[in-house]
């Protein structure tokens, strides 16, 4: 059985960049070959969507007035249920 498939390596195991189907336990080979000349670089020109996300992200403000709490008790801020503790 060959089956192709890319994946990218985390740091310590192999990521499928798809679904695959291999079977469960059985001990497979691998014959490793960089894809990286086939895959296109981020568009990170003048005005590509990297750059335009970040000049978005600039324009919010740093204090948006949120309680201290807001990410603990986040439900009594959107719904009114009682705070926690």
């Amino acid at each position: 059985m060959t089956t192709t498939f890319r994946a990218h390596f985390d740091g310590s195991v192999l990521v499928p960049e798809e679904p695959v189907d291999l079977p469960l336990g059985e001990v497979l080979q691998f014959e490793v070959a960089g894809a990286s000349a086939q895959r296109p670089p981020p568009d990170i020109t003048e005005d590509g969507p990297l750059l335009r996300l970040l000049r978005a992200l600039e324009d919010i403000p740093a204090n948006l007035d949120a309680p201290n709490d807001a990410a603990a008790n986040l439900d009594h801020y959107l719904y009114g249920v009682a705070k926690k503790e």
